[in-house]
């Protein structure tokens, strides 16, 4: 079976090549990247059959600093991961990983996306890792409504033409803000491709309420 270099595959990992400038400067980057993957998910060597799993997860960490700088900090206790389990469509967790943060968890959880696509744990993770996303998005936008609801209660006390005031200084931020929001998500718009299976693997039935942190 063909073994794979580092150096053999750093184009793909970087997207650079030998006569770009980073090439060397990147160099302890790679390598350092390199040795956090194969220690977390116990890769002696690069093969035909990890190898797209170990370039999609270094390509993912060179482009990602704050999940690569988190994964090499805690890359003793992340080795636990590649125990992870899947029983009956049910994501099974070390102890380990279940005392991590939200912003942790989902750093985790997009590193494991990465290596496990395709398979039915790379479902099951997707979906765990969306729901975290979503239930942090839902309690900052519970905490922005309850602070909205506390002005339009504060300001009750100001004179007349006060309230006016800071009720028209708010609402021209909060404009401002969304017309930039907007712009920005006009710009970064992508049409989604039509989804495609991935080497056969049928999606499996997720059990929401079973999967736990």
């Amino acid at each position: 079976m063909k073994k794979y270099t580092l150096d053999s595959l750093r184009e793909d990992l970087t997207g650079l090549t030998k006569e770009d400038s980073g090439w060397d400067i990147d160099y302890d980057k790679v390598r350092n990247i390199s040795k956090c993957v194969k220690s977390i998910f116990c890769i002696k060597n690069i093969t035909d059959e990890n190898k797209k799993q170990y370039v999609r997860v270094c390509k993912f960490l060179y482009e990602n600093d704050d999940t690569r700088l988190f994964m090499n900090k805690y890359s003793k206790i992340l080795e636990r991961i590649r125990e992870i389990e899947v029983i009956d469509s049910i994501l099974i967790l070390p102890n380990d990983l279940k005392s991590l943060t939200n912003e942790e968890c989902i750093k985790v959880l997009e590193v494991l996306v990465e290596f496990f696509k395709g398979t039915e744990k790379g479902y099951i993770l997707t979906e765990r890792l969306e729901t975290i996303k979503s239930e942090e998005y839902n309690a900052v936008l519970a905490k922005f409504e309850e602070e909205v609801e506390r002005i339009k209660t504060s300001i009750q006390g100001c004179e007349y033409k006060d309230r006016i005031a800071k009720l028209k200084e708010i609402q021209a931020y909060l404009n401002k803000n969304r017309t930039a929001i907007d712009k920005d998500v006009n710009d970064n718009f992508i049409l989604p491709e039509k989804a495609k299976g991935e080497c056969g693997i049928k999606k499996p039935i997720l059990y929401h309420k079973h999967i736990k942190k």
